[in-house]
Order: structure tokens, then sequence, then C-alpha cells
């Protein structure tokens, strides 16, 4: 069961997927959708704190990663899904744009930010979308598997979410997030629901979480300075 807050938050209303579901039923597309997966070939680490996965990630962890005594390999079977994700991102990203709520130049839109005590966090915004009478909003696509989207995201993915939207809220100055949830379809939808459904998820700014994750990514990179100039 869902709990009384998650359940809010996925009944809020729809800004984006209502829209995407009139777009849809109406069939005016472009003659083709455009779609690039882009492969990471970085085998070196770049030294920089990532909101994707470096929010809850252990002191330890982190240390290793930038030091580059423990580097992450992505196997055969997770770089599918993967790819999966980036074909589902491409999609959703070429209607936005054709509907006219974000300009390709905010579409996958690297970010840096340089933290007062030397570290630097760096991070991907899928989307920056501008809704009339609703604002500007960062629009996060996460795929989701069916049991998942069909319950709700678990605990502690809804909180990796958060996370990392607040990094990109604060980063971006767009105070306004939601994830576009997108079920990946391998079971018909319960209830009768399309099996590769949508739904959003409303992500709230929260300066203490922030505080927290600088706090350890500072503690970190402290260690790191110190520890290399002995």
């Amino acid at each position: 069961m869902l709990d009384t807050k998650l359940m809010k938050k996925l009944s809020d209303g729809s800004i984006l997927a209502s829209r995407i579901e009139m777009y849809q039923n109406k069939g005016e597309f472009p003659d083709k959708w455009i779609i690039e997966i882009e492969n990471d070939r970085r085998k070196e680490p770049d030294q920089c704190f990532h909101p994707s996965g470096d929010c809850f990630a252990s002191e330890e962890e982190l240390y290793k990663r930038l030091t580059g005594k423990e580097n992450r390999r992505i196997s055969a079977s997770l770089r599918r899904v993967f790819d999966c994700g980036h074909f589902w991102h491409a999609y959703y990203q070429n209607i936005i744009v054709d509907m006219g709520y974000a300009k390709p130049e905010n579409v996958e839109r690297t970010y840096t930010y340089k933290h007062e005590s030397g570290w630097t966090g760096k991070g991907t915004v899928d989307t920056i979308a501008e809704f009339p009478n609703k604002g500007t909003f960062i629009v996060d696509m996460k795929t989701m598997n069916d049991i998942e989207f069909d319950t709700g995201p678990y605990p502690p993915t809804l909180a990796k979410w958060t996370a990392q939207l607040n990094c990109y809220m604060h980063w971006t100055g767009v105070r306004q997030a939601f994830i576009l949830a997108i079920r990946k379809g391998g079971t018909p939808g319960k209830g009768g629901l399309p099996a590769h459904d949508i739904r959003e998820i409303s992500i709230e700014y929260n300066q203490s979480l922030l505080d927290e994750i600088y706090g350890k990514w500072t503690r970190v990179w402290e260690r790191i300075i110190t520890e290399g100039s002995q």
C-alpha cells in the first residue's frame, strides 16, 4: 500500500502527461523522430560529484571513486537497461519540444556547480519546460519496472530521485520539478491501463536535504585535498 504522502504526490494532477495524451491522440506528428543514444566511454574519474548516483553513496564509496581507487564498470545487461532508458528519454523529449513546451537547448543540458568548499558537482538535466499558467519546471524522466510503476516508487527510489532533483533545482534556480515516470511495459497495465503508461510525481525543494548532501561531499573533498597535500 502507498503511504498517504506518496499517494498525494501521485494524484496532484497532471501538468504534462495529459498534454502528451492529447497530443498523441491528435496524431499530427513530424515525419520521424530522431533519437540518438550516446555511449559513455569515460574511463578516468572526473572528480565531480554527480547527483544521479552520489547523493546517497557512502563517504568511503565516494572517496574511492573520486581518487580512482574504485572504477565503476557497467555490465552488458545494465548497459541495455540504460540504453532503453535513453530511448524513452529521447522519445518524450522530442514530443515535448514539438509541443512547444521546451526549447531544444533546454534538453539534456549539462550543468556544473562550483561549491565554496572547492568541490564540483556535475549533472545533466533532462528537460526544462515551461507550461502556460503553471510556470517553469524541471522535468526528469525515469523508466520504471511494471510492478514499481503500478504500486508506486519504493521509498529508496523516491528518496534518490528527490535528492537528485533538489540538486538540479538549486543549480538551475528552477524551484519546481516533477518526475515523468515511464512504465517499461513488459506486462499489461494494471486495471486496463496502457502497457507503456506515464505518470507524474512532484518533487519539492528541500534545503535541509541539500545541506546534508553538500556536507557529505565537502567532507569527502576535504579528505582528498588533505591527503593529496601530505
